[in-house]
């Protein structure tokens, strides 16, 4: 649901992941900047996906979203590395921390290597949703 959100909103390019054991495998290939994640998922936890995520190369560096029905609107925050949201979250609350997220991002690029061209920004807004 959260990506077809994101992609009525246009700016962002997605994959929805609805199998959380395949979501590394989905993160190898698409590169995301960022990983959105329910806490509480069958079979493996959001938790053990991130753990997974951060540990591998080839998938990681991405910034690690949890919007779960766990998360109280008092315990949203970061944490560990990675922002909690409650569930629902507001489309606008939403759109403002990855516009956030994708403007740290580019700013770290540009420090990191000014030799390079910019990336165009639908590059930058990858995001890959498990649900």
């Amino acid at each position: 649901m959260v990506a077809s959100l994101l992609r009525g909103v246009g700016t962002y390019e997605t994959r929805e992941i609805n199998d959380p054991a395949t979501a590394l495998e989905a993160a190898r290939e698409f590169h995301p900047a960022i990983v959105i994640l329910d806490v509480d998922m069958p079979g493996i936890d959001g938790g053990e996906v991130a753990t997974q995520l951060r540990s591998d190369p080839q998938a990681g560096g991405a910034t690690l979203i949890f919007m779960s029905g766990l998360v109280s609107p008092q315990e949203k925050g970061v944490r560990n590395g990675a922002i909690y949201l409650p569930k629902p979250c507001p489309l606008v609350l939403l759109h403002q921390i990855l516009e956030l997220i994708v403007a740290k991002r580019a700013t770290l690029e540009r420090k990191s290597e000014p030799e390079k061209a910019p990336k165009s920004a639908r590059a930058r807004r990858k995001s890959l949703t498990a649900a």
